[in-house]
């Protein structure tokens, strides 16, 4: 393991330049990643004065997220966020963390998540029915299209329609806002940060009006389930006033309010990211795509798939698994040292800034050969080390929502690609616009249709 300065004695701009780039959030996952390969699993540098670790090794960061997440608090990135959504399941801090968490995970239990799958395949099928056969189309509109009806229907019992599709572009806007300013603030004495959350910057102001979109979609769903009554109709909504009604922990309305809206946001964000780069991902490798085709064929036999199929298409699971190794919802997030402690054989001071970034890990050689081939093969067997693959992050912050995201893409998949080949428009390389992995620009596709093997085999 190496400790070392990423950079020899000199301006720290060097520093400053490598990580925050000229080439939007690209750059800095970039950089991230030429540092772990150039120094190692631990990698230490300074950034504006304060000092950072980036870790990429499974042990390290197990470390980090179970055996001493103690010691580490969230960083920027979750504050940044909290602007958003307020103070919420992925933005709280211990205890209050495990407290929500408790009271929202019946709602992401096995049983309940089966019950959701008629939605997403409901959904799904409109999606492929909405497709026109030879007409080209920005795949990341279509995939929110969908996770957003998905969402609003399991989250709200409803279809939350055009409202939400605005919030989503606003939404969109403060991702990238957050990915810019997150690396910066992170590095910011207390106090200057403080002020810039009372100044009137352009950030500020886009922050707010997600916020009252996020809140006005959310506060509308609540008033009419309160004139309807509370009780569960076995949507998400259902459920938190049902748990506010019984668990006596002063649930408030802002609570509701503050979860509801994180759940909105991830719950559509998370895939629709997933299954577009997947669209991107297959146009690239037409082998993938023949043997996802095949399984199709084979399992399907002609019919959209439900629930039960699940099961029957590992590799159309490995088809999303291989996506979200390439690009994880969560490209990288911080944690604040709160205390001294040791990674790796080395001292990390209180206040240093400790980098866990996926997107690095998941392209390690040494747990991924050919890290930058798209090769869903890599999930059809034992599949990779605990903490060398976390898409959805790791230890008591798991992501709640993560069996969920999986089904629903799963779903999304084998109901489009059985109908449909997508043909990229634009063959060009497209990178990576935001902290959740947004593409740069629109993944322009063309849809064909297919002639799937089971039929030419009855018709041959």
């Amino acid at each position: 393991m190496g400790h070392v300065t990423s950079y020899p004695p000199g301006p720290r701009g060097l520093e400053v330049t490598g990580f925050f780039g000229s080439g939007g959030f690209q750059t800095t996952l970039d950089f991230l990643r030429e540092q772990a390969r150039r120094h190692g699993p631990i990698v230490s540098f300074r950034l504006l004065g304060r000092r950072m670790y980036v870790l990429d090794d499974p042990a390290l960061v197990r470390e980090v997220l179970v055996m001493q997440q103690h010691r580490f608090a969230r960083a920027t990135g979750a504050a940044l966020l909290r602007e958003i959504v307020g103070t919420s399941l992925i933005t709280a801090e211990e205890p209050l963390h495990r407290t929500r968490r408790r009271m929202l995970q019946p709602a992401f239990h096995r049983a309940r998540i089966r019950a959701y799958a008629g939605v997403m395949a409901e959904e799904a099928r409109a999606a492929a029915d909405a497709v026109v056969a030879g007409a080209a189309f920005d795949a990341g509109a279509a995939m929110t299209r969908l996770t957003l009806a998905v969402t609003g229907r399991t989250l709200f019992g409803e279809d939350v329609g055009e409202s939400a599709a605005a919030m989503s572009a606003s939404l969109a806007r403060a991702m990238r806002t957050i990915s810019r300013l997150g690396p910066l603030v992170e590095v910011l004495p207390p106090w200057l940060g403080e002020l810039r959350r009372r100044l009137p910057l352009p950030s500020n102001r886009e922050f707010a009006r997600a916020r009252r979109e996020l809140h006005a979609i959310v506060a509308a769903a609540v008033l009419r389930r309160a004139v309807a009554g509370t009780a569960s109709r076995g949507d998400l909504l259902g459920l938190v006033l049902d748990a506010r009604a019984h668990d006596g922990t002063g649930f408030d309305d802002a609570a509701v309010a503050d979860e509801l809206a994180t759940l909105l946001l991830a719950g559509h964000e998370t895939t629709a990211t997933a299954l577009t780069w997947a669209w991107y991902a297959l146009a690239r490798a037409p082998r993938a795509e023949a043997a996802l085709h095949a399984e199709l064929d084979a399992v399907l036999g002609g019919r959209d798939p439900e629930f039960e199929d699940v099961a029957r298409l590992p590799y159309a699971d490995a088809v999303f698994s291989e996506t979200l190794r390439l690009y994880p919802p969560a490209s990288a997030f911080g944690r604040r040292v709160l205390e001294a402690c040791e990674l790796g054989g080395y001292a990390i001071a209180a206040g240093a800034g400790v980098v866990i970034s996926p997107y690095v890990i998941h392209r390690n050689p040494r747990y991924f050969p050919e890290p930058d081939r798209f090769e869903p093969e890599r999930f059809l067997g034992d599949g990779p080390p605990e903490f060398a693959y976390l898409p959805f992050g790791g230890g008591a912050r798991r992501c709640i929502g993560d069996a969920f995201a999986r089904m629903e893409g799963v779903l999304a998949l084998a109901t489009l690609a059985r109908r449909f080949r997508f043909e990229r428009e634009d063959p060009a390389p497209i990178g990576i616009a935001s902290a959740t992995l947004r593409p740069e620009r629109p993944i322009v596709v063309r849809a064909r249709v297919r002639a799937p093997s089971f039929v030419s085999r009855r018709t041959g």
